[in-house]
């Protein structure tokens, strides 16, 4: 059966390198984007990263495996 739906991973290896995955998912046609926990300190930047590229944004609450 067909969902419909389609993963787009991006790794980022911290803060700085949000802004150009935002890009990156937005040109695939992403409109969710899910953040590990790890990253929720930085939920300001998610907001606005959020208006800038009209995604939902949630953060992961599953536990962490490494």
């Amino acid at each position: 059966m067909k969902t419909g739906l389609r993963l787009v991973p991006v790794l980022v290896d911290g803060p700085d390198a949000f802004e150009s995955a935002f890009e990156t998912i937005s040109k695939a046609g992403a409109r969710v984007v899910i953040i590990e926990e790890f990253f929720a300190p930085h939920r300001v930047m998610f907001q606005d990263l959020q208006k800038k590229y009209h995604f939902l944004v949630t953060l992961s609450l599953l536990p962490r495996t490494d």
